[in-house]
């Protein structure tokens, strides 16, 4: 028999309680912390995108929306503010998406750290 009810509010409580610590890098002597899950907006993203095929043209509108997407407009700014070359944007998107997607991981040779600095998720700080 299914259930006609269920409390979503108090079952993710639960979950979430399972998952682990939020997910951080530094970027020119800034912390950059993320959720410990991919929201539900990048991760559609980015399955809309893979749709698209390997090789295909990714639009720079595109781009940002899952830069936005994967660390939240304000830190996206920051980075952009900060000077990031798309070099280094392509390894912290990788970085980004092998930890939330730890079997693309496996498939990568090149190791590019896990040092993890638990802060409020959302905010970017200044190290010294």
């Amino acid at each position: 028999m299914t259930k006609k009810f269920i409390d979503f509010d108090a079952f993710f409580e639960t979950q979430d309680a399972k998952v682990n610590e939020p997910l951080s890098f530094v970027f020119k002597k800034k912390t950059y912390t993320l959720p410990p899950q991919l929201s539900a907006a990048a991760g559609l993203l980015i399955v809309q995108l893979k749709s698209k095929g390997d090789g295909a043209t990714v639009e720079v509108d595109d781009l940002k929306l899952l830069i936005d997407a994967l660390i939240g407009k304000g830190q996206a700014t920051q980075l952009f503010n900060d000077g990031v070359t798309l070099p280094q944007l392509e390894e912290i998107i990788k970085w980004i998406t092998e930890n939330y997607f730890p079997a693309l991981a496996e498939n990568n040779s090149s190791d590019s750290g896990n040092v993890k600095t638990p802060e409020a998720a959302g905010e970017v700080s200044t190290t010294s």
